[in-house]
């Protein structure tokens, strides 16, 4: 891989885990001396990041890792209960009996993982499954820009499948989700999954509320991040 894109790869991924917590200064000269590199690769990475808006330039002082508010995460969900409706519509109208199969697995698995208490296969599956729907949908820009939004997801902290309630709402939602689906019911299929969406939204902005603590910044000045944090 590219110098450029393994130090935009790394960057990303640790913004995105909280492991370079938001409103972090990044200052180039630091972070290219504590990655070890030029300063060529990282002003590159820098700008690939700012495209996707998990950095912004800041005059004098390099750049800022974006911070979310909760109009954030009322625009991300708004956005997101759009896109999973037209995901499943499409779903509904387009899927095979290898699909509908699959959807069905993963459902079950995801069934036996919340009786189980399970939260991190919970929420594994619950990717899955909606997955699948975006595979049953056969629109490839759709999912682009799905996986793009979920960059902005990961930013907002522990999966809200942590709650033991939503977890098992998120259970019969699915359970219709696939009904719809199952029975070719588009409109049906995209009206479910906006409402679970939104569901979603609801605990999203509790949870943020009452439990989400940034990472810690790392120690030392702003942009001084170990390689070992940022391995490239």
């Amino acid at each position: 891989m590219p110098l450029g894109d393994a130090v935009y790869s790394a960057l990303r991924d640790a913004i995105t885990a909280n492991i370079v917590p938001q409103a972090t200064r990044l200052s180039g000269a630091s972070l290219a001396a504590s990655l070890g590199i030029s300063r060529t690769p990282l002003r590159d990475a820098l700008r690939r990041l700012e495209a996707e808006h998990l950095v912004a330039s800041s005059p004098g002082s390099g750049f800022v890792v974006v911070p979310l508010s909760l109009e954030d995460i009322d625009e991300i969900y708004a956005i997101r209960a759009a896109l999973e409706g037209c995901t499943a519509s499409l779903a509904a109208r387009h899927r095979t009996p290898s699909d509908l199969a699959l959807l069905e697995a993963i459902h079950n698995a995801f069934t036996d993982a919340v009786r189980a208490e399970d939260v991190d296969s919970t929420a594994h599956l619950n990717a899955r499954f909606h997955d699948a729907i975006s595979q049953a949908a056969k629109g490839e820009r759709l999912a682009g820009i799905t996986s793009l939004l979920q960059q902005s997801v990961r930013r907002l902290g522990p999966t809200t499948l942590a709650s033991r309630d939503r977890a098992v709402e998120s259970v019969r939602e699915h359970e219709a989700i696939l009904a719809a689906i199952r029975d070719g019911n588009a409109a049906q299929a995209e009206a479910i999954a906006r409402e679970h969406m939104e569901r979603a939204h609801i605990q999203r902005v509790l949870q943020y509320q009452r439990e989400y603590i940034s990472v810690p910044a790392v120690p030392g000045a702003p942009g001084e991040i170990p390689p070992s944090t940022l391995a490239v």
